[in-house]
């Protein structure tokens, strides 16, 4: 699918719907799929998500980045709603007519032809970048809904991650929307620079317009159903965490984030005054160092105006240290994990990391956003 421009008032890159097929993607089942399931997962399958299968990956090279501070920070005017379930979503006060009739005044119809979980692609700078989008099928597609971006690490892909976190199951609980972008590779984000290394060296960035893809995603999926630009969220694992810190520190819109197993960089040129932001991290991960969570924590909390006290939570596996003292819509947790390696918290089919044995960093980010970013 080839995505063209929607026009000046959305500052998107572009979106678009199919014109011919929407009716396939009424359920999300595997028949009505696109065939471009299996370039969302990697072909590396290590220590984190192993037990899981990984089909062959065939993505295109990408562009060249934006330089530092020049992506734009403008997300869709979106309208904003309340925190709740999917079961509370009702028809707009205002429904619109059917195509045969005129529409009210005000009235903004969308599709929302793309139920459940399927395969989207956008062009960005000439190349075609892949992402799953899954919404919850109970939601009405007038009722603004709030939005999670999550994104993957270097070892595992798109479709893989999103089975490892289980937040298919939490979105249709909590009635909110998944976007999860497929990287490049073998660098799969363009991150920065200057990122607290780990174990083995610098992690790379890559070379795509990741702010031009993002954008491009959004506008897709509000050309498809309403959504609530109040409340944007971001989540990842390793490169995906050092991403969500990055994207966050450029995008005001963004409006909070949770990052495992990652760093970050100094945050001197953030355009973000401040965000919530919980940070996880397992003690016994030998592939990005404890500290760089630690000092992820430090650099939030200082630039969101928190004090360099904390409180202690306990947590299934683990402790989740708030810092005290933060302004409103600073709020800034690590979490901290005794036992847990290189993987998510909580997660299904990773080696060495039984879901039973740890709090679900899933759960625990969703509610972070309710208490801390709405």
């Amino acid at each position: 699918m080839r995505c063209t421009s929607v026009g000046a008032p959305l500052a998107v890159f572009a979106a678009c719907l199919p014109k011919s097929d929407l009716s396939s993607y009424d359920r999300g089942d595997g028949a009505a799929r696109p065939d471009g399931r299996a370039a969302l997962e990697s072909t590396e399958s290590v220590r984190f998500g192993a037990d899981l299968p990984a089909p062959e990956l065939t993505l295109e090279a990408h562009s060249e980045p934006e330089q530092e501070g020049e992506a734009s920070s403008t997300l869709l005017p979106m309208q904003q709603r309340t925190p709740g379930s999917a079961e509370e979503s009702e028809a707009p006060e205002r429904p619109c007519a059917d195509s045969s009739s005129p529409a009210p005044d005000g009235c903004v119809k969308h599709p929302g032809a793309l139920r459940d979980e399927n395969i989207q692609s956008v062009e960005v700078a000439g190349n075609l970048r892949s992402f799953i989008y899954y919404a919850p099928p109970t939601l009405n597609p007038e009722v603004p809904a709030p939005i999670l971006i999550l994104a993957h690490g270097r070892t595992v892909g798109a479709l893989e991650f999103l089975t490892i976190t289980q937040l298919e199951s939490l979105a249709d609980r909590e009635g909110f929307l998944l976007l999860v972008p497929d990287g490049q590779r073998p660098t799969p984000w363009n991150i920065g620079q200057d990122n607290c290394p780990t174990a083995t060296g610098p992690i790379p960035s890559a070379t795509g317009d990741d702010q031009a893809f993002l954008d491009a995603m959004l506008g897709l999926v509000s050309a498809d159903r309403a959504l609530d630009a109040g409340h944007v969220f971001m989540a990842g694992f390793g490169a995906g965490g050092y991403w969500a810190n990055d994207i966050v520190c450029r995008r005001p819109a963004i409006r909070a984030f949770a990052a495992h197993s990652a760093g970050s960089h100094a945050l001197s040129n953030c355009e973000s005054a401040r965000a919530p932001a919980i940070i996880f991290h397992g003690l016994q991960d030998d592939g990005v160092p404890p500290n760089c969570g630690r000092e992820t924590r430090a650099r939030w909390a200082q630039r969101n105006g928190c004090s360099e006290g904390v409180e202690s939570r306990p947590v299934l596996g683990g402790v989740c240290e708030y810092s005290t003292g933060c302004p409103e819509g600073g709020q800034v947790a690590l979490c901290l994990f005794a036992e847990l390696g290189l993987a998510w918290a909580g997660g299904i089919g990773q080696r060495d990391a039984p879901p039973a044995d740890f709090a679900s960093a899933s759960e625990l980010s969703w509610e972070f956003f309710k208490t801390y970013a709405w």
